[in-house]
């Protein structure tokens, strides 16, 4: 368990160095902005639906 933890760590270290891997597009703001965009229409959609 304890190598397969430690795998998963390094991929994870590997993506999250900021300032040496571009994030193109996708940002976190911008990701963050797409969930709540997301979220939003989705709680409409179910207003609608049961009213």
């Amino acid at each position: 368990m304890r190598k397969f933890i430690e795998l998963i760590g390094d991929l994870m270290r590997i993506h999250s160095n900021s300032g040496r891997i571009d994030p193109g597009f996708l940002t976190i703001e911008r990701v963050l902005m797409l969930l709540n965009v997301v979220v939003a229409l989705v709680a409409v959609a179910f207003k609608n639906a049961y009213t």
